[in-house]
């Protein structure tokens, strides 16, 4: 834990609380500061920088595989990041209205747009026994920015995954752009 002093140290403090998380054995660090010191310009600031967007690995490969995927029957498609977008939600929406597959949100998620005009799209449930009712027919599990569906909790004698065993599943991977994956499903 780092302590924020008053003065102008927030720029030393935040590089050697960079260094110590990525030190081994990693853990987690926290720094506390006053509001008025997080707010505040230091000594030698400079302006903040927009990180350049990270290259989206190719998506056309796991894009093929899942659309043939979705066209099959019972198969369902779990969104979550970037595909939780409006353009993200239409698409998929559109994307089922050709395949026949089933649309659902992963559980939990960071942003998930709503409104006039963007599909709504049903939540995979939080308790285990529901969402294994709810994916029981599943045949083919396609996950489109989100992550392979697990238990909250453990059960002894159940199996954490949600999925029924057997489905065939296509996972984008985590560092594809959700949306490219969406735009090359629905050509």
């Amino acid at each position: 834990v780092f302590h924020m002093p008053p003065g102008d140290a927030l720029g030393a403090i935040m590089r050697s609380a960079a260094a110590e998380c990525r030190a081994l054995p990693q853990a987690p660090v926290v720094v506390v500061a006053n509001a008025d010191v997080m707010w505040s310009a230091s000594k030698g600031s400079a302006s903040p920088v927009a990180a350049a967007p990270a290259a989206s690995a190719p998506v056309a490969p796991v894009a093929a595989a899942a659309a043939a995927v979705l066209r099959s029957d019972n198969a369902v498609m779990l969104l979550g990041g970037q595909a939780l977008s409006a353009q993200g939600l239409k698409l998929a929406d559109s994307i089922a209205q050709v395949t026949g597959c089933a649309l659902m949100v992963e559980t939990f998620n960071a942003r998930h747009e709503r409104g006039t005009g963007v599909p709504a799209v049903a939540r995979l449930p939080y308790f285990r026994e529901m969402a294994v009712d709810k994916l029981a027919a599943c045949k083919g599990l396609v996950l489109a920015g989100s992550r392979l569906p697990v238990a909250f909790f453990g059960s002894p004698g159940e199996r954490s995954e949600l999925a029924p065993p057997g489905a065939e599943i296509v996972d984008l991977g985590p560092e594809a752009s959700a949306l490219d994956f969406l735009e090359a499903i629905a050509k």
